[in-house]
């Protein structure tokens, strides 16, 4: 995958000890004890996490979430995280708009907000809200920070997934209807294991060359919600796009932090990174690429935030 990344993790300690970097489908459960910056345990746990989820995956809806051990990371195909469940196949509507129980975990079963008829192992960036998909989050309940508009003149859409033990735990708690939710007497329980993933994707269109298309992971025809003839129709509507991943969340609850430990991962021609010579990582604008998010005076994240991606790049 031509995927470079950021990481941002939390320096908090926690218990096994595997520091070994490996390609692998297989992530490690925890991180050991935290040295000192930067911190090497936990970019080992959140690479082995990057890796892992990104290898390509079974695509059966018996084996949702499972890597294909028959391939390797660079192969064509759908990623692990890519089969978890997404957003809307949790928070699902009925054809009144009224919330309904979720199907099971081992089926691609469920409504598409795009429309009838859209197998729900296609690529789909929508919501069962309009333009859901579309705001960051602003850590504040039922609040949406701004959309992040690409230099392609795109807006940057934003997909959430879940895993099984997640997926799981949200839907026979009833939290997806709004039902016995968690407060401060009544905390939210999740399963040791559970893991959300929040992606960023950049619509892809005739400003975008072979030439860049190249150094990134992309998706072909992709269902995407169309502004204009969603704002005309009064209801959602997709079009199909090509889009490019430009970020990456990770959230994994280990036995020793239960809250979850955090990777938050970014392409790398997002911000341009500072350095001269070898210091400097091959970005964009050294391989004579335009700067897909940001400008060299406005830095932004693709999660919508400046971005520290100058002193912390790496290439995956």
């Amino acid at each position: 995958m031509a995927l470079a990344a950021l990481i941002a993790l939390l320096a908090v300690p926690t218990a096994a000890a595997d520091s070994a970097p490996v390609v692998s489908p297989d992530r490690i459960e925890d991180a050991p004890s935290i040295k000192p910056d930067p911190y090497p345990d936990f970019d080992n746990f959140a690479w082995r996490a990057f890796i892992a989820l990104n290898w390509p995956s079974l695509t059966d809806s018996a084996h949702r979430g499972e890597p294909d051990r028959a391939k390797t990371l660079g192969d064509p195909g759908p990623r692990v995280w890519e089969t978890f469940k997404a957003r809307y196949e949790l928070f699902q509507v009925d054809s009144e708009g009224r919330p309904t129980a979720p199907e099971p975990w081992g089926t691609y079963d469920a409504a598409n907000p795009c429309g009838a008829g859209i197998d729900n192992r296609e690529k789909t960036l929508a919501t069962f809200t309009p333009f859901m998909d579309f705001n960051q989050s602003a850590f504040l309940p039922g609040v949406g920070a701004n959309p992040l508009v690409a230099q392609n003149r795109t807006y940057t859409r934003y997909e959430g997934r879940f895993n099984e033990p997640e997926y799981s735990a949200l839907a026979v708690h009833g939290w997806s209807l709004g039902q016995n939710l968690p407060d401060p007497d009544h905390p939210a329980q999740l399963p040791i294991g559970s893991i959300a993933v929040k992606a960023a994707w950049r619509p892809l269109n005739a400003a975008d060359t072979p030439a860049v298309r190249a150094r990134y992971y992309v998706v072909a025809n992709a269902n995407v919600v169309d502004v204009a003839k969603t704002i005309a129709a009064g209801h959602i509507v997709c079009s199909q796009s090509d889009v490019a991943l430009v970020g990456l969340h990770i959230v994994i609850r280990t036995k020793e932090r239960p809250q979850g430990l955090w990777g938050t991962f970014e392409h790398i021609d997002n911000v341009p990174p500072v350095g001269e010579g070898e210091a400097r990582e091959p970005d964009a604008r050294q391989a004579a690429r335009p700067i897909p998010i940001s400008t060299p005076r406005s830095p932004s994240s693709a999660f919508g935030r400046p971005s520290v991606c100058p002193t912390l790049c790496r290439s995956a």
